[in-house]
């Protein structure tokens, strides 16, 4: 049986409009839990003020957009993968955003990660 890769990413967003980054990604938020981190595109609300966007094997949805446009005049944190996680300790996101993708029990209330899903844009 052949083994499927998996390549996670975690966007940290703080001072970004929310609704008006996920409308420009094409993306709603569903509201339904994902607690098997099932979903290609997935989002989770901090306590502090940051919201997380997660990625399971982008299709070039948000990793094809530059950091400028992603972050809109707020912050963004963005350890994208195995290659660069080494770029930015996970100590230093946890210190700054609050929050480790390993250990996300760390952030009270524990993040709740939803689907997000494409907008059904109409063609008139």
């Amino acid at each position: 049986m052949e083994s499927m890769d998996f390549d996670m990413s975690y966007y940290k967003f703080h001072g970004v409009d929310r609704a008006a980054l996920l409308d420009a990604l094409g993306l709603c938020d569903t509201g339904e839990p994902d607690p098997d981190d099932e979903a290609p595109y997935a989002i989770a609300d901090l306590p502090n003020g940051w919201f997380v966007i997660r990625t399971n094997n982008d299709s070039g949805l948000i990793s094809d957009y530059d950091r400028k446009t992603l972050c809109r005049e707020g912050r963004l944190v963005d350890p994208r993968g195995p290659g660069s996680m080494l770029d930015v300790p996970l100590e230093l996101v946890r210190a700054v955003t609050g929050f480790r993708h390993d250990r996300p029990q760390d952030v009270r209330p524990t993040p709740v990660f939803t689907w997000l899903a494409p907008i059904k844009r109409s063609l008139t």
